[in-house]
This record gives structure tokens, sequence and C-alpha cells, in this order.
């Protein structure tokens, strides 16, 4: 009796980490805005405090010409606008919109979520170059309330940490 009320009380915290890290249709639902944005090793933004990093081999490559340090530093800043305040719309209906407070809708579709609720899949609607691009497959879960897509770009994995604002 010892025994299995033991492996019950170790299981216990093992199924709320579990839970905490899933996300379902109904966790997910609503606005989310960019909270924090990073590029594997190479770029971190925290919007929040207006805080970022570059990696610094971004910059020694540079250092001998101030003219690639300015072109690189503009091109962050290009970076920073993009991603300053972009959003993302999850409806009950499976569609989504993301949006820039500067731009209406930059992109809509419909999204699922598969695997075990930790792949969320979206289908962007519009066409690009007459073509409908293929779906994105990003890993997702929640981590202290935040909403955390991730998804290999190249040999990088670009990550977004979104916040619920409604």
């Amino acid at each position: 009796m010892k025994k299995a009320t033991l492996l019950i009380l170790l299981c216990i915290p093992v199924l709320l980490l579990k839970a905490q890290f899933n996300v379902s249709k109904t966790s997910l639902v609503g606005k989310w805005e960019i909270a924090i944005f990073s590029f594997g090793d190479l770029v971190y933004y925290d919007l929040s405090k207006d805080s970022l990093y570059l990696a610094s081999n971004n910059l020694n490559t540079s250092l001998a010409n101030p003219s690639e340090i300015m072109s690189k530093l503009t091109r962050e800043d290009n970076t920073k606008s993009l991603v300053k305040g972009m959003y993302f719309v999850f409806n009950t209906d499976d569609t989504y919109t993301t949006s820039t407070d500067t731009r209406k809708t930059v992109e809509h579709g419909i999204y699922q979520l598969s695997g075990n609720n930790d792949t969320l899949i979206m289908q962007v609607n519009q066409k690009i170059n007459d073509v409908i691009p293929p779906p994105n497959k990003m890993k997702v879960y929640l981590k202290n309330g935040r909403l955390i897509l991730s998804i290999l770009n190249g040999n990088q994995l670009l990550t977004l940490e979104l916040k619920k604002t409604k």
C-alpha cells in the first residue's frame, strides 16, 4: 500500500508539469503579441525591455568596414520595427490572422494542432507569386503562461515567445 501511495505521489508532479506545457485549442484561441524573438544564437530581442542582442561574430566580421556595420545595424532596426507590434489572432473556427500595429492583416489562413498538441500547423490562404506556400509546422508549448513557437529555418531555430493580450 505504501509503494502504491508513493508511486501516485511521484506521478502527480509529472502530470502537473506535462499539463502546464500542453497547448489546447481553448488555450490557443485569442490575441497573442510577440514578447521575445530569437533566431538561433544570432539574434535575441526582448520587446518588453527593448533589448537586442546580436552575436559578436555578426559585428566582428565587419569591424574593418564601418559602412558594413551601419548596414547590419540598419537591418536590425528594420527587424525590430517589423517584430514590434506584430501579433497573432487564433479564432475558434480554426482560422488565424497575423497583423502588425502599422499594417492591417499581414497573413491569414487556417491552423490545427497535431501530434500530442505539440505541433501547430499554419496554412496561409493567400497566394505568393501565384502559389500557395506549404504549411508551416512549428513546435508549440506553453511556458509561464506564454505561447512558445519554434521552427527550424535553415540551420537556425527561430523562436517566438508570445504573450496573450485578449
